[in-house]
């Protein structure tokens, strides 16, 4: 019920776009900043227990605009 109310407040469905991607992508970011910590900020493991390419990674921190310079 909670996301419920989040994405359509007061049942006004037509306002509402992009839903998909923007969960999606808030998912993501929780996602690879936790396996990132977890790693110690290790791209090479964290691509390999996402089961993704580091390139991919790299990109997903971009989009995402996480930061992880070290």
């Amino acid at each position: 019920a909670l996301l419920e109310e989040y994405f359509f407040p007061q049942n006004s469905i037509e306002k509402v776009s992009g839903i998909y991607r923007y969960v999606m992508q808030e998912v993501e970011r929780i996602l690879i900043s936790k396996v990132m910590h977890l790693t110690h900020y290790n791209k090479k493991l964290s691509a390999q227990i996402l089961g993704i390419s580091r390139n991919t990674l790299n990109s997903k921190i971009k989009l995402l605009h996480l930061s992880y310079k070290l």
